[in-house]
């Protein structure tokens, strides 16, 4: 969710801005309060937010700072130390609580809640990543990196919900090609037409983030020549799916698609990046990207994350007024992403 805050002076005095490193914002010695005071800057600034301060020496009283819920969905791999990929997700939903199954019980999925914070969400990572490896050591099994069934098994489909129609559809219509571990980055926004904004903009830079996570060159014990093989296999579901130009193109085209049966349900869409929420296409509070390998280094993962600042910035500070597909839009000025 969004969470705009603004940061204010009663008075219109100047304050020298010294250069606050990021290091310096979430320091365990001490906390953020005292660093911003002694750069004399504002005391009550909020503690988990990270400064990007601009050239200029004055803090605006127009200034906003705007606080964005970060979250993911982690897809992984289990099997044998030797590498071997080997399905337990049937028996991890049964027995530890917040996991979920995917369609082939090779892979397993968690979720982490939303949080504004990187400490947060650091945490929130790493704590079921630490409960699933010491379930599957006392099985004699472990976490298996890599994004594609490299060493070999994409022959069969193993089903992890044999009474589950919609797995029934996906097997049939995919087989092995939905075989894959991967991370959704979700950022909180709530306003849909703010949404449909930000969606264009990730959409158009989804590359970059695939290049920034590939890495899956292998698959069934060859090297493929590609550096996300995952993505090159996936599928991409409905074949073409428009820039969205508001919330109401977003719902009119969903229903469009339902009533065509080109996708089975409102999660049926599988593109690099999708407006999701709790009642699609109606009710939506974030922005998916689904297109990056597992990145399975969590201080990596948080800075993939961070990367979306920029292009957040100038979300906001479009005006709705400019077309959506105009090439005019004003640079970002007196804006802090989070």
């Amino acid at each position: 969710m969004i969470n705009p805050k603004v940061a204010g002076k009663e008075n219109s005095t100047k304050i020298p801005l010294l250069p606050l490193r990021v290091r310096d914002c979430h320091s365990r010695s001490c906390s953020l309060k005292s660093r911003l005071a002694s750069r004399g800057l504002p005391p009550k600034a909020p503690q988990n937010l990270i400064y990007r301060f601009s050239k200029l020496n004055t803090w605006p009283s127009e200034e906003k700072i705007v606080l964005l819920t970060k979250g993911f969905e982690i897809e992984i791999y289990t099997g044998t130390p030797q590498g071997d990929i080997i399905g337990l997700s049937d028996r991890i939903v049964r027995d530890l609580e917040g996991f979920m199954r995917e369609p082939d019980t090779r892979n397993v999925e968690y979720t982490t809640a939303p949080f504004c914070s990187y400490d947060r969400l650091l945490c929130a990572l790493l704590k079921p990543r630490q409960r699933l490896r010491q379930y599957l050591s006392v099985l004699g099994y472990t976490l298996i990196p890599g994004s594609t069934l490299s060493l070999g098994g994409s022959e069969t489909f193993y089903r992890s919900d044999p009474n589950n129609p919609y797995h029934d559809f996906i097997e049939q219509t995919y087989h092995t090609s939905v075989v894959t571990a991967s991370v959704h980055i979700n950022v909180g926004i709530s306003d849909p037409e703010l949404l449909m904004r930000a969606c264009r903009l990730v959409r158009v830079e989804a590359p970059l983030y695939l290049a920034l996570s590939a890495a899956s060159p292998f698959l069934g014990g060859k090297i493929t020549g590609s550096h996300s093989t995952r993505w090159q296999l996936f599928p991409k579901t409905p074949a073409h799916v428009p820039l969205f130009e508001t919330h109401r193109h977003f719902i009119d085209w969903t229903e469009a698609q339902l009533a065509a049966g080109t996708i089975q349900n409102v999660r049926h869409v599988w593109s690099s990046v999708r407006p999701n929420g709790d009642r699609r296409p109606y009710c939506l509070n974030r922005l998916e990207l689904r297109i990056c390998d597992l990145i399975a280094h969590p201080i990596a993962l948080l800075a993939v994350t961070a990367s979306w600042r920029p292009a957040c910035c100038r979300c906001w500070e479009i005006p709705p007024s400019i077309p959506w597909n105009s090439v005019n839009c004003p640079r970002p000025t007196a804006l802090k992403i989070c």
